[in-house]
């Protein structure tokens, strides 16, 4: 499953619905509100993962990621 969150827009995640085989670019910001596992995280936008889990398997993300959570990415490049 590919999603891309275009700059400008906000997808809210509420019930951490993506599935764990998803491909998510983010460019506008994505919003967490539940725990959540996905394949691949690219693009230069904002994930906001409030007090949740976000576990991610790949990607090159060059964005903020925000919140008083974690984010576990064993094989993540982040390009800040």
């Amino acid at each position: 499953t590919n999603v891309t969150v275009d700059s400008g827009a906000t997808l809210s995640d509420a019930a951490g619905g993506l599935p764990s085989s998803a491909s998510v670019t983010v460019n506008g910001t994505l919003g967490l509100g539940a725990n959540q596992t996905i394949d691949q995280l690219a693009g230069s936008g904002a994930v906001s993962i409030g007090a949740h889990t976000l576990t991610v398997n790949q990607g090159n993300f060059s964005g903020d990621v925000n919140g008083s959570g974690v984010t576990t990415q064993p094989a993540v490049s982040y390009c800040k």
